[in-house]
């Protein structure tokens, strides 16, 4: 669908990629509440995220990431 606007690479930073992602998921999310439909696009992680980005008071808290400790060849743990 979107793979002929990227033969040209050149021009390809100046299509509204935000806004043909957020159509493409709006219409996804309309044939997903038919009565009839099984299943939404595999793309709803994208609504997801979409909705953590604008409304982040709804977001998960982030888990602190512990600081990683790294072997030397010696086998001594650097900091």
């Amino acid at each position: 669908m979107f793979l002929p606007l990227l033969e040209d690479l050149q021009t390809t930073g100046q299509y509204s990629w935000r806004s043909a992602c957020l159509a493409y998921l709006y219409r996804e999310l309309c044939r997903g509440s038919r009565s009839s439909a099984h299943e939404v696009a595999s793309a709803s992680i994208l609504i997801q995220l979409w909705v953590w980005d604008r409304f982040p008071f709804i977001a998960p808290m982030r888990l602190p990431v512990p600081k990683a400790r790294t072997r030397t060849c010696d086998g001594v743990h650097a900091q």
